[in-house]
């Protein structure tokens, strides 16, 4: 049974897209925007569904930010910057000793690469911040503990506090917020797949398609001469 979120009030939806967007794929389903936005959309209190989203050069970025635009969210994004790294203290290094033999991995571990990265921690606290008064209900897309101070600062306010997100995923700061008489209200992303999933086995193919291609740049150097 697919959960239903308990609005009381006006509701505002924030959604910390590079925190969401991999939720599922470990089962070989991806979330669909699309039907995320749909399903919000049967909310009739939701007056405004936000997405935070990094832009970069490759026309693929674009065409998403457009899509989500259409599809009809409040798309606030900025640019994707790269920051110098080490494989080994890269994101994709545990992937990389699942599949390269160790020998290999030696030789890899102190070449340079490019760290992807884009935060919106600021422009979501503020998003938040600026409608204190606005709404009753929010509802956000991520489980980032850098978020706890400013939820707490909206629940003294007696304002209802939605955190959706993969268990794995929920910050040490959010976790420990569960233990107080006030808190946000978890809603596990699996509660909501139903309705809001790619099907058809995309994602694992997709995610086949994007470690080949990794692994490929990794060994050509590419990533290390951006």
């Amino acid at each position: 049974m697919t959960y239903r979120f308990h609005i009381q009030g006006q509701a505002l939806v924030l959604i910390d897209w590079a925190n969401v967007f991999n939720w599922l794929r470990g089962g070989g389903s991806e979330i669909d925007p699309k039907q995320l936005y749909d399903y919000l959309r049967t909310y009739p209190n939701i007056d405004r569904i936000c997405l935070f989203a990094g832009e970069d050069d490759h026309p693929k970025s674009k065409e998403f930010l457009e899509e989500c635009r259409k599809i009809g969210y409040e798309v606030i994004s900025k640019k994707v910057k790269y920051i110098p790294t080490l494989v080994e203290k890269s994101p994709f290094w545990d992937a990389l000793k699942e599949h390269v033999p160790e020998k290999k991995l030696s030789k890899l571990r102190n070449q340079p690469v490019l760290r992807r990265k884009c935060d919106f921690d600021v422009e979501l606290s503020k998003e938040l911040l600026l409608n204190l008064e606005k709404y009753h209900t929010y509802i956000l897309f991520s489980g980032d503990g850098d978020y706890a101070t400013v939820i707490e600062e909206i629940m003294k306010r007696e304002k209802r506090v939605f955190i959706v997100s993969a268990p794995r995923a929920l910050g040490k700061e959010i976790r420990e917020m569960q233990h107080n008489k006030v808190h946000p209200l978890f809603v596990d992303i699996v509660q909501l797949k139903d309705v809001i999933k790619r099907r058809g086995g995309g994602g694992k193919k997709r995610q086949q398609q994007e470690k080949k291609g990794l692994f490929s740049r990794l060994f050509s150097g590419i990533l290390g001469k951006r």
